[in-house]
């Protein structure tokens, strides 16, 4: 609710300096076509990176986020399965974040998944949706090849 109401303000803030400007190029418009055109072209571009920065920013700050909050949620899983290897990765292309352990009879394992049901309400509860946690198949050949590969 509050990003709601951020954003809200911010999109108002925006559309009345773009007026204000656009009013001030008017006039200046009239009286020098060419400078006009060139500083309102200057203007755009410079309000356009401050606004894509500060959006830039405020994901990059939401994804640290996220990321501190599944390393805690892996930290709090290690602490009870302290030979499960778990880690996670981000697929940008669907925006989701993969949690993957190399155990796949954990899936059906009611006690895993009574235990992991706090953590997951408390990333839900943090407004953090974007995620799934389940055995990696591919993830776990690669984890055998790598540890075949160092006993050799």
């Amino acid at each position: 609710m509050i990003n709601i109401v951020k954003n809200t303000i911010i999109g108002l803030i925006f559309i009345i300096l773009t007026s204000i400007i656009m009013a001030w190029f008017l006039c200046f418009y009239n009286m020098f076509p060419i400078f006009g055109n060139i500083l309102l072209g200057i203007t755009i571009l410079v309000l356009s990176y401050i606004i894509g920065s500060y959006i830039s920013k405020e994901l990059k700050t939401s994804n640290i986020i996220k990321e501190k909050e599944i390393k805690h949620i892996i930290s709090e899983i290690k602490k009870k399965y302290p030979d499960l290897t778990i880690d996670f990765y981000y697929d940008p292309e669907e925006d989701f974040y993969i949690i993957w352990h190399n155990n796949h009879l954990l899936d059906s394992d009611d006690e895993f998944a009574i235990y992991i049901s706090p953590l997951i309400t408390h990333l839900h509860n943090k407004k953090f949706s974007n995620f799934v946690i389940g055995y990696d198949h591919e993830k776990t050949l690669e984890l055998n090849k790598q540890n075949e590969t160092q006993k050799e």
